[in-house]
């Protein structure tokens, strides 16, 4: 037997290797693709974009194309998602047409707040829904300390039950520069 040269090893090496690599794309050796594997990505959409859309066909939409949740509904809506197999991942507490700009840095409106909270955390429990909306609120003036210790002291009072019922008080972060003019919460 002849001793091969480290030039001659390598070479055949990688022609071996080369035809191993082709013989698997040739037709005759066709495989069945693999079917796609269902991915570990968990994805929504918001419902406020296509609110024009009435629900009922937009969660048949969306189970269609494989999304798990619509984000962003009210109360009365959430039964109607959970029929298509739908979650609503995120829940509003109330339709209040300040609900953005008037929120937990504002001591004044605690009361408000904590009693559509109240009210709403048990029956997010009872729908599957795991998160509730909140707000920061509009700056209307208060320094980021005052609004961020009038924040803490009304999500406490709220805390407890959210913790009950394992329901999670989600407060929602705006851009102020930008879109959100005066929030205080980004």
């Amino acid at each position: 037997m002849t001793a091969l040269t480290r030039r001659e090893m390598i070479s055949a090496t990688a022609a071996i290797a080369g035809a191993a690599v082709l013989s698997d794309c040739s037709p005759a050796r066709a495989r069945e693709a693999e079917p796609a594997r269902a991915g570990r990505l968990k994805q929504s959409v918001s419902r406020w974009p296509y609110s024009r859309i009435p629900l009922d066909d937009f969660s048949k939409a969306c189970a269609a194309m494989g999304l798990k949740a619509i984000d962003l509904l009210q109360p009365a809506d959430w039964e109607t998602v959970r029929e298509h197999g739908l979650v609503s991942s995120m829940g509003y507490p109330t339709e209040r047409k300040d609900f953005l700009s008037n929120g937990f840095n504002n001591r004044a409106s605690h009361a408000m707040l904590l009693r559509e909270l109240e009210r709403t955390i048990p029956l997010a429990a009872k729908h599957a829904v795991p998160n509730v909306i909140a707000m920061f609120g509009n700056r209307d003036g208060k320094s980021d300390a005052e609004g961020m210790s009038a924040c803490i002291e009304g999500l406490k009072k709220i805390a407890p039950l959210a913790e009950e019922h394992q329901v999670t008080v989600c407060v929602e972060l705006l851009n102020s520069k930008v879109d959100h003019k005066d929030y205080q919460g980004d």
